[in-house]
């Protein structure tokens, strides 16, 4: 599932989820011509976060009045950093990275077939100051940049009359150390904005930096629930940089162990932080 914030619209920017965020620009291309994402994450907390913004933007929601009640919509008009800033601290609590990829296609509904797709770190965590710039987005430019830390080859899944037989993914990612994630960020400054991905990823090869492969495999968590293994493994390796980044001193120092051990019961303190307590009009953070 993805979360995503578009690009701005007449009122603001809308927030919602998507199982295939392809087919969702589709679909409002048809009403508002070039609309693009600010962000799209693929992750499992997609529900979660979303409601979490309803929550504590709330004040910030546009009135829809097309219908004949007048409901606050999923249009934000606050500006778009807040927005990222809040996606960030959300998949922060839940122990993740953004983590973002080339090909969309083993995230959708052609889950059950081969694919392959390449995965980088957002630069949001390797820019001091301009954090937001190419969030979530991969192009050919020199601004575009970002770390590739691996790469999910998925199978096609096995069926036998109509019964799901299996499915599996294999994951291959470096394991970076501090040391060699230092050298990474030095050649990322010095060319950051003078190179092409392409340059930068031969330039990460030549640190000889090890790379690991884990093999997952797809399940059905519910009847009409599949995990696919792709999903997995990028759950997986979302998980695994923020522990680096914590490690690199990228991040702040969290306390792991208590974040992933803490309740997240209604009322519980993982709860609040999410959903409780509103962002007040009188900060100032309209649009």
């Amino acid at each position: 599932m993805y979360i995503y914030i578009t690009t701005k619209l007449n009122d603001g920017y809308k927030i919602g989820i998507a199982e295939d965020i392809e087919q969702r620009q589709q679909q409002y291309t048809t009403l508002i011509p070039n609309i693009g994402f600010e962000a799209a994450i693929q992750t499992q907390y997609a529900e979660e976060i979303e409601k979490s913004f309803k929550i504590k933007f709330q004040d910030y929601r546009i009135i829809n009045r097309t219908s004949s009640k007048s409901m606050k919509s999923e249009v934000y008009k606050t500006k778009i950093d807040y927005l990222k800033m809040h996606l960030v601290h959300c998949m922060h609590r839940f122990c993740k990275t953004v983590i973002i990829e080339d090909s969309h296609l083993a995230f959708s509904k052609n889950v059950y077939l081969k694919n392959k797709v390449n995965i980088y770190l957002s630069n949001y965590y390797l820019l001091n100051k301009l954090k937001f710039i190419n969030f979530t987005e991969l192009n050919d430019d020199f601004f575009s940049v970002k770390l590739k830390i691996g790469e999910i080859t998925g199978s096609s899944a096995l069926f036998d009359t109509g019964k799901f037989k299996g499915q599996k993914a294999k994951l291959k990612f470096k394991k970076f150390n501090q040391k060699n994630f230092k050298q990474f960020i030095d050649l990322f400054s010095k060319y950051f904005g003078k190179k092409k991905q392409y340059d930068l990823n031969d330039m990460v090869k030549e640190l000889n930096i090890e790379e690991i492969e884990k093999t997952f495999e797809g399940y059905y968590l519910y009847k009409n629930t599949y995990i696919s293994p792709c999903e997995s493994s990028m759950s997986y390796i979302s998980g695994l940089w923020f522990d680096n980044l914590i490690n690199f001193n990228i991040l702040r120092p969290y306390n792991i162990e208590k974040l992933r051990n803490e309740p997240y019961g209604n009322g519980s303190l993982a709860y609040l932080k999410l959903f409780n307590n509103p962002y007040p009009k009188k900060n100032k953070i309209e649009l």
